[in-house]
């Protein structure tokens, strides 16, 4: 990316929130501001959400969205240990070879 292609901005956000969004960034090994961009353009791509000043309606997508996202991990951990195990049968079959 080029540094015209960045804005740089300076966002005022509740302590709560930035405290939550840097755990997140922390467990999935990004930068705050990385977190943050991933976050905004998640918010745009699923279903092509409005802003809504509807509290009730943001936070049942927030938890949906994270729900997804928790399915996704646990999906991508198991695919893992299906290669593993995929591995192990096919060094074994060389071994016995």
């Amino acid at each position: 990316m080029k540094k015209d292609d960045i804005y740089r901005s300076q966002f005022r956000l509740p302590y709560s929130l930035y405290e939550k969004l840097k755990e997140s960034a922390d467990a999935n090994n990004r930068s705050v501001n990385a977190e943050l961009i991933i976050r905004l353009e998640n918010s745009f791509l699923f279903g092509g959400m409005e802003a809504s000043n509807n509290k009730e309606e943001a936070t049942l997508t927030a938890k949906e969205i994270f729900r997804i996202s928790e399915d996704t991990k646990k999906i991508l951990g198991l695919l893992k240990k299906a290669e593993v195990t995929r591995i192990d049968i096919i060094n074994k079959k060389k071994d016995d070879e």
